[in-house]
């Protein structure tokens, strides 16, 4: 059974591992994105005090057995869709995945107003087909088209559906889908 929405407040990285691996329609991360002293990508806390590296995370995951299995992922975070971002989040996936991230710098009012438009549409459209991926990300869409209409300027979220990396597909192929590492 899938979850709507996975939410976590966790500045634990067994913890966060755990979570993540739960099956979910999606896993809605926040948090400052940020790149650590040796080049990781990761996110961030407010008060600047705990650094979620994704290599660390799916080092964990990898030596778990267990990836990220969730429908989607949306990384509510300031340059969430840069190359780095998206490269370490395919190393912790277990099947494909929709992800949402922002292509710049964000402010608070632009992550609430994408967020709240993003969970409208998940919540609000159901019948058959509004499950998986392929499904989270034209939520997404249409996320991002109704957030440039009511702001009148070009949303700094994307979508896209990614695949796991060969390095995840070998780590996670023996991985029961459903059952992450609860």
């Amino acid at each position: 059974i899938h979850e709507d929405v996975e939410y976590m407040h966790i500045r634990n990285l067994p913890l966060a591992a755990r979570a993540m691996t739960l099956p979910a329609r999606l896993i809605h991360v926040m948090g400052h994105g940020a790149t650590n002293t040796s080049g990781q990508p990761g996110f961030q806390s407010d008060d600047r005090h705990y650094f979620f590296g994704l290599d660390d995370l799916s080092a964990y995951l990898r030596d778990a057995g267990e990836g990220i299995e969730a429908d989607g992922v949306f990384a509510d975070a300031c340059g969430t869709a840069q190359e780095g971002f998206i490269k370490a989040l395919r190393s912790c996936l277990e099947g494909e995945c929709a992800y949402i991230g922002s292509t710049r710098e964000i402010d608070w009012r632009e992550s609430t107003t994408f967020a709240s438009i993003l969970y409208g549409s998940l919540l609000s459209w159901s019948g058959p087909a509004t499950v998986g991926p392929q499904w989270v990300k034209t939520c997404g869409d249409r996320a991002i088209s109704a957030y440039e209409e009511a702001v009148g300027g070009p949303c700094p979220f994307t979508a896209t559906l990614l695949r796991p990396s060969t390095k995840a597909e070998l780590a996670f192929r023996k991985s029961e889908r459903g059952a992450g590492l609860a």
